[in-house]
Order: C-alpha cells, then sequence, then structure tokens
C-alpha cells in the first residue's frame, strides 16, 4: 500500500494599513478595549455604506509581484452570506470570481514549484470571547483589510507545507504589507489535507479536511502529521473515500496534538455569491500597478540575488539575512563602510544575531561606525577575535565607548616586550618544556596561556606559540 499526502494552504494575512478594509476606524486595535475601534460600516448598521481601501489595494499588490501573480487590471467584490456570530452583517465582502492576484508561484529550496490559485481582498470577522456558558464578540478585529493567498493542492507533506509558508510569510513581511505577528493573529493558516491511497491497483482518496486557524509554523506541521495518522485510521475503519458533501472541518488542539472535528464543510455554492452592490468593479491602470510595485524599495528576489552573486555570500547565511528585512537593511548599512563581505555576514549571522536576540537588541539603534571600528581592528590584527566580540558586548549592552575600549585592548606592538615574557614564562617553566620535548604537545597550549595571562590578553596567541616554539628550540639546541 502506497500513501500520499496531499496538502493544499489558505494563508490568511492582515495588512498593515492605517485603518480599516472598508471604513476609516484605526487598524491597530491589538489588545485595546473591545468595541473601541467600531462604526456604522465595520457593525454592518443598516445603510451604512462601505468605502474602499486604497492601501489595502497597493499592499495586495506588492504581495502579488513578490509571488509572481499576474495582477489583474480588472477585479470584482462580491458577498460571501453565511450565518456566524462573528459577521455582523450575515455577510462577508470577500472577492471570489475575480480576485486582484491570479496564477502565482513559490519555488522551494529544492527547486519544486508550488503554484498559487489566487489571492484576493477581503475583511476579517470580528473576534469570539468565550467563557463558561457565553460568548462575548469584539468588533474592533471586524472589518480589517486581509489578503487570502490560496495554493494548489501541490505539497506532499508537511515539511514542505511548512517551508511553502515560511516562505510567503518572509516574502510579505520583506515588502512591508504584513508584520505577520502570528501571535496578534496577523497570520492564520487554513489547511486543506487528504490521503492518496493506493491499494490492490486501485486508487482512494480520503474526504479533504480543513483545519481552522493555526496561528504558528509548528502548528501547521503538527497538524498535518496528526491527520496523516487520523485519516488512514479512519479510511481503513470505514472505507469512506471523497464525494462531494463529505468535506469536514477541524480545530486544532495544541495542548493534546489532536485535531477535533467542527462541522461539515460547505461547497462554494452554498455561499450564494453575487457581486457586492455598494462597492463599483475595480479597473485599474497600468500606471496605478506599476507605481504600487514601485513603491516597493527592493524586491526581495533582488535582494537575494545581491548576496549571493555579488557578496558571495553562504546560501545559509543568505536565507538567514533573508528571514527579516530588518536583517538585510542593517547589513546593507554596514556595507557601504565595509567591504569584507564574507566575514561581516559571520559575525552578523553568530554574535551580532546573538547579543540582539539575547538582549532584546533594536538593529536599527546599532551604530554602523561602532560595528565597522570593531571588524576593521581585528582585520588589521589590532586586536584578537575574542577580543573584539567581548569590546562587541561591551558597546551593544554596556553602552561603553568604543575608542576607549580599543585602545586599553590593543595588541601589544612592542616586539621586545613580547619576546621578554616568553622568555620569563619559559624560564619559570623548565619541566613543562621537557614534558613538551618528550612528546605532550598539547601542553604547549599551558604556556601560551601563561604569557597572555601576564599580557592580559594584549597579544596575538599565534605570535605568541611562533615565539615559544622559537624559544623552545633555542634550549633543545642548547
Amino acid at each position: 500500500m502506497e500513501i500520499k499526502t496531499i496538502v493544499g494552504l489558505e494563508i490568511h494575512v492582515q495588512l498593515k494599513t492605517k485603518t480599516k478594509m472598508f471604513c476609516s476606524c484605526e487598524a491597530s486595535y491589538f489588545e485595546d478595549k473591545a468595541n473601541t475601534h467600531v462604526c456604522p460600516v465595520c457593525l454592518g448598521l443598516p445603510g451604512a455604506l462601505p468605502v474602499l481601501n486604497k492601501e489595502a489595494l497597493i499592499k495586495a499588490i506588492r504581495v502579488g509581484k513578490v509571488l509572481n501573480f499576474t495582477i489583474n487590471n480588472r477585479s470584482r467584490f462580491d458577498r460571501k452570506n453565511y450565518m456566524y456570530p462573528d459577521l455582523f452583517k450575515g455577510y462577508q465582502i470577500t472577492q471570489f470570481e475575480f480576485p486582484i492576484d491570479t496564477d502565482g508561484f513559490i519555488d522551494l529550496d529544492n527547486n519544486k514549484r508550488i503554484n498559487i490559485f489566487r489571492a484576493h481582498l477581503e475583511e476579517d470577522t470580528a473576534k469570539s470571547l468565550h467563557h463558561e456558558g457565553y460568548t462575548l464578540l469584539d468588533g474592533n478585529k471586524a472589518g480589517i483589510p486581509l489578503l487570502e493567498i490560496v495554493s494548489a493542492p501541490e505539497m506532499y507533506s508537511s515539511k514542505e507545507a511548512k517551508e511553502y509558508a515560511k516562505k510567503v510569510y518572509n516574502l510579505v513581511r520583506f515588502v512591508g504589507a504584513s508584520d505577520c505577528d502570528m501571535e496578534k493573529g496577523q497570520m492564520r493558516f487554513d489547511v486543506n489535507v487528504n490521503l492518496e491511497i493506493h491499494k490492490e491497483g486501485k486508487i482512494f482518496k480520503t474526504p479533504i479536511v480543513e483545519i481552522k486557524n493555526l496561528n504558528s509554523f509548528r502548528s501547521l506541521e503538527r497538524s498535518i502529521e496528526y491527520e496523516e495518522k487520523r485519516q488512514l485510521e479512519e479510511f481503513e475503519k470505514t472505507g469512506k473515500v471523497l464525494d462531494r458533501g463529505n468535506k469536514s472541518t477541524r480545530g486544532w488542539n495544541d495542548n493534546l496534538s489532536k485535531t477535533y472535528f467542527q462541522r461539515e464543510k460547505e461547497e462554494s455554492d452554498d455561499y450564494r455569491y453575487f457581486p457586492e452592490p455598494d462597492i463599483p468593479p475595480l479597473n485599474l491602470s497600468d500606471g496605478f500597478i506599476s507605481k504600487a510595485i514601485e513603491s516597493i524599495d527592493v524586491l526581495p528576489q533582488v535582494a537575494q540575488k545581491k548576496l549571493e552573486e555579488e557578496y558571495l555570500l553562504p546560501h545559509s547565511i543568505v536565507i538567514l539575512i533573508m528571514e527579516e528585512r530588518k536583517y538585510y537593511d542593517f547589513f546593507q548599512r554596514i556595507t557601504t563602510l565595509y567591504k569584507n563581505y564574507i566575514n561581516l555576514a559571520n559575525w552578523f549571522s553568530t554574535d551580532i544575531l546573538s547579543l540582539v536576540n539575547q538582549y532584546n537588541i533594536n538593529l536599527s539603534d546599532i551604530s554602523t561606525d561602532e560595528i565597522v571600528k570593531i571588524l576593521t581592528a581585528v582585520d588589521k590584527k589590532e586586536i584578537t577575535v575574542s577580543t573584539g566580540k567581548q569590546i562587541l558586548k561591551s558597546v551593544l549592552i554596556d553602552k561603553d565607548d568604543i575608542d576607549i575600549l580599543l585602545e586599553k585592548n590593543s595588541l601589544i606592538s612592542d616586539q621586545g616586550k613580547l619576546d621578554e615574557t616568553v622568555k620569563e614564562v619559559l624560564d619559570k617553566n623548565p619541566d613543562i618544556i621537557e614534558k613538551y620535548l618528550s612528546g605532550k604537545e598539547s601542553i604547549l597550549s599551558f604556556l601560551i596561556g601563561e604569557v597572555m595571562k601576564i599580557l592580559k590578553g594584549r597579544a596575538n596567541p599565534l605570535e605568541v606559540k611562533n615565539k615559544i616554539l622559537d624559544g623552545i628550540s633555542k634550549i633543545k639546541s642548547n
């Protein structure tokens, strides 16, 4: 028996705009008092007319560009009719037949292409606050601009689905369309998953399950893996296969690491879509679309190519820098003054990012000049690498003066002083020298450490090593 997992993803992205999708209510609502960002439009009161948010439209075009979509001059809003407590109007304004973006794709790291059917604009719903025995509604989220990105069912494992989702996350953030903060609900995943089972020369497909409102990459991956096992067990027990009307919606319990049944899944005609009468069809000029694309200061594809082909950085570091737009911007700021790109990349990917994450430092607050001074001093062998790392921490965390630190920790250039210290250590440790000459070469590190201790680390360890070896050689010849 051969089993193939089939996964399609619907990714809901809250677009980063000042106001809601169809009204002037402030869109920044997280943790504000319930129902303080509402008006007749987003509450769905009779006679209130929607007005399209132009900035949301521009952000949708930006996403369309980086996800390789065809951006349509003509699109239209529709009404999706369903009754649910968090939908005040009894319908949602969305795009059905004519979305803004169609026929996109993303290439995974193994060069597998995942096609994306569409990305359409719509409004978010209110938030349900469940209590024991009753539920309250908070309308602050109602009407927030959403872009729903719908992939083809072309991912065949939880790993592929996670990689695809991360790429969408990174690209959307890179062009400033959304912060995609999942803890704030700014990006959510609906996963469609079923199995294709090859058994006894026949192919069976299990009913499609939609897992709703996942808010982390971990939940995305684990929920798919759980459904693979559950659907196989159900098929072996019941033999139930995919048919019209037997799709279902399930939730995900992160604590129990399992999905749970919610309801039978509706088909598209159950929603009774029809054109939104209060919003005219969109007819965007080529100039409007071009201007929206030009508002992207740097395309992620161009940025990545620069890191790979101009800076010649290792692929793993390129991927790291491209994970966050702030990483790329910081790296670019440094490269205007410092041209050893690979050395910079190594420092950034290890020491700098480690401190930034550990101490919650804002990259934009870090002085470009200070970083360049440290790296240049290491390159010129004015300080050791380990000293450079200590100075980096002192500058970023304690805000110590960079020039004082560099002067205080600069390597000793007085060769006479260095030679004198090496001779002093060798004279005091004849037994250690004897052990070294008898074959215990690892003991050399003790002698190096003694010299570095006397000089308080202000010497090049390699130079110290060479001088010690030269001194031992002279002792041996005598």
